[in-house]
């Protein structure tokens, strides 16, 4: 059984007793799982090799990163994402420790 809050998909030993109503209210079986965990794995592997590709356009200074405009604190997400949404010029950082937008 895959355990969902894990941070990678891990094989557990099946529970000893069936529970038909936890299945009606999870219906996917594990053989689905499996298969998700598989697709999402191809895609972590399709952006790795995006991502590699476009290392090496930062590293010669061809691309640069937008500039951080904002860093707000994460009691301020909803003024950060209304930032973003009216278009900032640059990236607007969320930071779960400080206390103070800058």
């Amino acid at each position: 059984m895959i355990r969902p809050r894990d941070s990678l998909p891990s094989l557990a030993p099946a529970p000893s007793r069936d529970f038909p109503a936890l299945r009606r209210v999870l219906p996917f079986t594990l053989p689905y799982r499996l298969r998700m965990a598989g697709a999402m794995l191809a895609l972590l592997v399709a952006s790795a090799t995006v991502l590699d590709a476009l290392a090496e356009g930062f590293e010669a200074g061809d691309y640069r990163a937008a500039p951080i405009v904002g860093t707000y604190p994460l009691a301020e997400a909803v003024t950060a994402y209304q930032l973003v949404a009216a278009g900032a010029p640059g990236r607007i950082v969320l930071h779960p420790q400080r206390g103070e937008p800058s």
